[in-house]
């Protein structure tokens, strides 16, 4: 018997009704599933979840918000708003509506025992059970207190390193990428935000003079595994002048090349002024001894011999003018020529040994170069001599302007001479530091040999030819550079011209001169 449309259609339904609750039995088991899933997991990571509305209540506690907040559930739900446990103001309402999430918010909250925790809290717009806002809580407080440690051992690292005047620097070698600690920057005087970290820009911070010997010195180390140890001056952005000691190592890869080269810099700039005053101090009393011997020394040359060398003179005048024959005239003339140069030697070592009794007023140095440069000019010009002023602004010294000017002038007369053929006369003036300046005097003449210029400050020592200087300019410029607290030394290469450096003490109240 054939069944009714009306049955088959019920039977359908009720296989589609069979079907559909098959389905729905699945689905309810993988949900159990699911939710046992997110149970276990829940009870088993570290980090604490919550959800709560817009106003702050909780519709959410985690199981395991014990690990964190050392609380129950129980006792976190009786709190009733996540501010109970996170505070005010965790984030802003309006920037999680707009981003959505908001991650990596640092928090310091007190957990039920009263201890300290460092967390990490992330927020998330969502919308599950009433609830609008998802909390995800980690607790960072053991990794606070190794970055604290970290910091503070490298703050350390740092006091020490500047109490030291000591730096640390890496250099990878590929890639030219430079690594400056901190004190290294101190001591360059620049900034690590207007430093282009390379190799090329440490050497433009090197002392010019000093430039191509830390080149060669580097070019040793990474070729030949030369030993890198060297003093070199490092100049600032001020003009300021620091001595620096380095110290490093190369590590080369499996093929032998240079990968990095990891070094020390030691800020000396106090020793090297140690020294440098010490050496001064022993300069002044070398020229205190040779001034106390040419004072004895003039002494008595003035009465042994001044007396008797003026009779001369005076009776060779008089002979010169009375004589009548031209070559008994002349002779007379020789005798008072050669009896002037003694009284006139006789004169200047006096002027060297009598203490100077002027007093110090604040001078204008480059006044004082130019007044000299116009007493020797003609001479220069007739020599075909072509001077190069480079004259910077530099402070006032305190100091007697004549006798500087005797001492410019003196080593312009030299530089003079010894460019016969004419050349070229360079004077210049720069700061040096912010006590100090520094005045360059260098000519392109003939030279001085080595074994001669160590002694051009010694009492009568001169390379002219004989009958030409006494051998007493330059210990008497020395002497008024000492009186006026400063050093001067020359260099020199034979055929290649000589160059004298003087470096002068700014006037405390210089300011004004700048």
């Amino acid at each position: 018997m054939q069944a009714s449309p009306q049955v088959e259609t019920l039977q359908q339904r009720v296989g589609e009704l069979e079907a559909e609750l098959a389905r729905l039995r699945g689905a309810a088991v993988e949900l159990r599933a699911s939710e046992e899933i997110h149970r276990i997991t829940l009870e088993n990571i570290s980090d604490a979840v919550f959800v709560a509305n817009d106003s702050g209540a909780l519709t959410f506690v985690c199981p395991n918000v014990d690990i964190i907040f050392a609380r129950t559930r129980e006792e976190v739900r009786a709190l009733g708003n996540i501010a109970g446990l996170l505070g005010e103001d965790l984030f802003d309402p309006q920037r999680l509506d707009a981003e959505g999430e908001i991650r990596n918010i640092e928090r310091d909250v007190v957990d039920g025992a009263g201890c300290r925790h460092a967390l990490i809290v992330n927020v998330k717009r969502v919308d599950i059970d009433g609830g609008t806002v998802l909390y995800s809580c980690r607790d960072i407080t053991d990794r606070k207190t190794v970055e604290d440690a970290l910091l503070n051992s490298e703050r350390r690292l740092r006091e020490a390193q500047k109490i030291a005047g000591l730096g640390f620097w890496e250099w990878d070698i590929d890639k030219n990428d430079l690594y400056w600690s901190d004190e290294i920057y101190r001591m360059f005087g620049v900034s690590d935000e207007h430093f282009d970290a390379t190799y090329e820009a440490f050497l433009e911070r090197v002392h010019p003079e000093d430039r191509a010997s830390v080149q060669h010195d580097v070019g040793a180390a990474l070729e030949h595994d030369a030993e890198y140890s060297i003093d070199h001056r490092v100049v600032r952005p001020s003009g300021e002048t620091r001595h620096v000691h380095e110290l490093a190592e190369v590590t080369r890869d499996a093929q032998g090349r240079p990968q990095r080269m990891v070094g020390t810099v030691l800020d000396i700039t106090a020793r090297i002024r140690a020294e440098q005053a010490r050496n001064a101090a022993e300069e002044r009393a070398r020229a205190a001894e040779e001034l106390a011997a040419l004072g004895t020394l003039a002494a008595g040359l003035a009465h042994d011999v001044g007396t008797p060398i003026n009779v001369i003179l005076g009776y060779a005048r008089m002979m010169e003018s009375s004589l009548g024959d031209e070559k008994e005239r002349e002779r007379a003339r020789l005798i008072a020529e050669q009896a002037g140069r003694v009284a006139s030697l006789i004169h200047t070592l006096l002027n060297v040994a009598r203490p100077s009794e002027r007093k110090h007023v604040p001078v204008r140095v480059a006044d004082c170069l130019e007044a000299a440069l116009g007493f020797v000019g003609e001479k220069l010009a007739r020599r075909g001599i072509q001077v190069e002023r480079s004259l910077d602004p530099v402070p006032y010294v305190q100091g007697d302007p004549d006798r500087l000017q005797q001492v410019f002038l003196n080593l312009f007369v030299n530089a003079a001479d010894a460019m016969p053929q004419g050349g070229t006369l360079e004077v210049a003036i720069s700061p040096l530091g912010e006590d100090q300046l520094e005045i360059r005097v260098r000519d392109t003449g003939t030279g001085i040999s080595p074994e001669s210029l160590g002694r051009i400050f010694d009492p009568f020592f001169t390379t002219k030819p004989r009958g030409e200087g006494t051998g007493l300019g330059l210990l008497m410029s020395r002497r008024i550079v000492i009186e006026h607290g400063g050093t001067i030394e020359a260099s020199s290469e034979p055929g290649a011209g000589t160059q004298f450096r003087l470096r002068l003490p700014v006037a405390e109240s210089s300011a004004a001169g700048r």
